[in-house]
């Protein structure tokens, strides 16, 4: 694995404006999800599958083969999986990130002088309780179950996508862009420049794959209860789209609050062609959608009630 690093613009991984309390009460409701998670050996198979699926759009939509493609994954986050796991699929590997991932005890000290005592914690924890026991199964999983695997070649790179000079340290010409849960944390005219400058850098015949988490669905407020792999367990749609319908909600992290047409709308002004916009969870959380609650949300259609997770292609 190679890492470069410049000084980056500061994540949006918390919001300094949430009080103590709440954000002690988020980061609990946090762990307990991650200790509910599927274990190690099987998130392993879904990090898998989810890059081979990546792979297998590229070469659907572009028919060249993806080991012979140039990558880009934009958010790597702490845990680079993903990066560590489309090395199996593709050529050459680059993923950056506004933060460095925690892979050793020596990077905690980095992100304790750097990100502050609350982001230092945070590493600290998931790293004891999950990380340190998880790398070694991750990396075995893949390499019985992806022949090419190879973790060391993937280039991550601290800084921020949206500066040329970020993308002088990618080597060449980048084929695909792919993120997922990541351009809903990126505020709307950074978003505007970081689009701009992968149009411009983008190969000829490119395709860019995103996955943002959109505002307007039921788990697009980011509440831990709503998550994705949360709703069908849920016994009371009481709280369901509370970030649409409550001023005074909060959470303790950056959201742009753009609606699915805001990004659509984005991509557009860019100067992207749509190829998809596909909405990965259906109709999710629909039974909490009570004739009371379609009335207080008239105001927005299915199409933005129903998006959550949005897979967009684009060109």
């Amino acid at each position: 694995m190679e890492m470069k690093s410049k000084t980056p613009t500061r994540s949006n991984s918390s919001l300094g404006s949430i009080p103590l309390v709440e954000k002690l009460k988020y980061a609990w409701q946090l762990l307990k999800f991650r200790i509910g998670e599927p274990g190690a050996k099987d998130f392993a198979m879904q990090i898998r599958d989810e890059v081979a699926g990546v792979a297998a759009i590229y070469e659907r939509e572009t028919g060249k083969l993806a080991s012979q493609a140039r990558v880009l994954e934009i958010g790597f986050g702490p845990r680079p999986q993903r990066a560590f796991g489309l090395t199996g699929f593709f050529k050459d590997v680059i993923a950056v990130d506004l933060d460095a991932p925690v892979m050793g005890i020596r990077d905690l000290v980095r992100v304790f002088r750097k990100n502050g005592l609350e982001r230092g914690i945070k590493s600290l924890v998931r790293y004891a309780l999950f990380d340190a026991r998880e790398w070694p199964m991750f990396h075995k999983v893949l390499v019985a179950n992806t022949p090419h695997y190879r973790p060391n070649t993937a280039k991550l790179i601290v800084g921020s996508a949206g500066d040329h000079s970020t993308w002088e340290q990618f080597g060449g010409a980048i084929d695909i862009v792919f993120s997922t849960d990541v351009f809903e944390h990126i505020p709307p005219a950074e978003l505007e420049v970081l689009l701009t400058t992968i149009r411009s850098r983008l190969a000829p015949g490119g395709i860019v794959v995103t996955r943002p988490v959109v505002y307007t669905g039921i788990a697009g407020g980011h509440a831990v209860e709503w998550y994705p792999q949360n709703v069908a367990a849920q016994t009371n749609g009481t709280t369901a789209w509370r970030h649409l319908l409550d001023p005074d909600f909060t959470i303790n992290t950056y959201l742009n609050k753009l609606t699915r047409r805001d990004f659509v709308e984005l991509f557009n002004r860019v100067g992207f062609d749509i190829g998809g916009d596909f909405a990965e969870f259906g109709r999710m959380g629909e039974r909490w959608m009570t004739a009371e609650k379609r009335a207080a949300l008239a105001h927005y259609d299915d199409y933005e009630l129903y998006s959550n997770r949005v897979e967009f292609l684009l060109r």
